[in-house]
């Protein structure tokens, strides 16, 4: 199981700075965020970690936000919680962990009603939801090397290089070239336990 601590002065000052950087409402409606780090369990012998300090859906992720319950929020909770990968934060360049606070920021938005102001709760609190991604890319190996071009989850992959592609064609070859790599070599692996 994961340990955690609250993160440190500098860091709850970057993710201050990146809100008032990129999201006005956030900033405008003073969303409270509380940030930790998450470490990975660690072997006992060893001291290595077994496995990832953060998941979602079972896969490693650099770290992830939670909105906050009103029962929580009114026991002192912050609005929101971001939990980021603390085995991993100092192997990022700062930009690259402005870039994931911004992208974890981005799943949330305030709760609007249809004059556009923002929903409060009974503790005057805005209201927040998680905001879908605008692209995303997910899917198997094994389907795709049973299936090939007509797997939904190739396309499905395609579909997110495209949109890619429009802002960041250099990006999206590069991925490209990395998942072409990463397929041969999973069938490569995929083959070897299955004796081919």
């Amino acid at each position: 199981m994961a340990t955690y601590r609250q993160a440190e002065f500098e860091v709850t000052q970057m993710v201050v700075s990146v809100v008032q950087a990129y999201h006005e409402a956030i900033h405008e409606h003073a969303v409270t965020i509380d940030t930790q780090f998450a470490a990975a369990p660690r072997d006992n012998k060893t001291g290595e970690p077994k496995g990832a300090a953060v998941t979602k859906d079972g896969l490693a992720v650099p770290g992830k936000i939670k909105i906050m319950s009103q029962s929580d929020r009114i026991g002192g909770a912050s609005d929101v919680r971001l939990i980021l990968d603390g085995d991993r934060w100092e192997d990022w360049s700062e930009e690259q962990q402005r870039a994931y606070i911004d992208h974890c920021l981005s799943s949330i938005e305030l709760k609007l009603d249809d004059a556009g102001n923002c929903i409060t709760d009974d503790c005057n609190r805005p209201t927040l939801k998680k905001r879908p991604y605008d692209f995303a890319a997910a899917g198997f190996i094994a389907v795709e090397n049973r299936h090939g071009e007509n797997s939904l989850d190739q396309h499905g992959l395609f579909h997110a290089f495209e949109q890619l592609e429009f802002k960041w064609p250099d990006v999206s070859n590069a991925i490209r070239t990395c998942y072409a790599d990463d397929v041969e070599q999973a069938r490569k692996e995929l083959g070897k336990r299955e004796g081919k």
